[in-house]
């Protein structure tokens, strides 16, 4: 199962949440970002990053 096989199959964001330093090297592209949104319904701004990063740049929050 390739890295993006992987990550496509992950169902929960708090499956996300733990699995995510594992998918740092994987190049983000419109089906990879449709699925990140689909892990956070609530949270608008999920699609500009995939991983953690210091700091909140997602406007009005």
């Amino acid at each position: 199962m390739t890295l993006r096989e992987k990550f496509l199959a992950i169902k929960t964001r708090e499956e996300w949440e733990s699995r995510r330093e594992e998918f740092r090297q994987l190049r983000p592209d419109k089906e990879l970002l449709r699925h990140l949104d689909s892990l956070y319904p609530d949270y608008k701004c999920s699609h500009e990053e995939l991983y953690k990063t210091p700091g909140s740049h997602c406007p009005g929050k």
